[in-house]
């Protein structure tokens, strides 16, 4: 069941990570080199970012992990780990459309960022259903280690999904990275 918990935090995540709105500056560490301008962010930036990581917080608060246990219940268990997921890709859905309500960041080459996004949660949204499906279909009966296995095919289908990282294109962006880095609702969920 390890390998089923590293699945939901991958599902949770769908390439929206926490530490992703951070700051990801490091320091000199002793390193003669300058060090390159700091990049500041616009407050319209700032508030795109903070409404950004406000909509990524109400997706994680949607999610309640499966409480089942596979073993005396694989049955009950799958349907759980089904519903999960199907509530994990209307909660894309919902973010994705969020994010088509707020529209592109206001920085330079915010809507390209902005658009390949929309294209990854739509994309890891269409994934999550059909792996979702195949999970709904499998025959486990009573039987754990079927479970176990459709649970195993699911997160494979899922790991592919690491390249649909929805922070990726917005990361590229100093001032978004900044941004981010500054705005209270991403800052809040870099301490979580």
């Amino acid at each position: 069941m390890r390998r089923l918990i590293s699945s939901i935090a991958l599902v949770s995540a769908v390439g929206i990570s926490l530490a992703a709105c951070g700051s990801d500056s490091d320091s000199n560490n002793g390193n003669e080199e300058p060090e390159e301008p700091q990049i500041t962010a616009s407050a319209e930036a700032i508030d795109w970012a903070d409404a950004f990581c406000g909509n990524m917080q109400d997706l994680q608060g949607t999610l309640d992990t499966p409480t089942a246990d596979p073993s005396q219940d694989p049955a009950q268990s799958q349907e759980e780990y089904v519903n999960f997921f199907q509530s994990m890709g209307a909660g894309l859905e919902s973010f994705g459309t969020s994010l088509e309500e707020q529209g592109a960041p206001p920085v330079e080459d915010g809507q390209a960022a902005y658009d390949e996004a929309l294209q990854a949660i739509t994309q890891a949204r269409e994934s999550l259903d059909a792996a979702s499906a195949d999970l709904a279909d499998a025959q486990v009966e009573n039987d754990p280690e079927a479970l176990n296995e459709a649970l195993a095919q699911f997160e494979t289908s899922l790991e592919e999904q690491q390249s649909l990282d929805v922070m990726a294109p917005f990361q590229e962006n100093e001032e978004l990275g900044a941004a981010f880095a500054e705005a209270e609702n991403c800052t809040a969920m870099d301490q979580q």
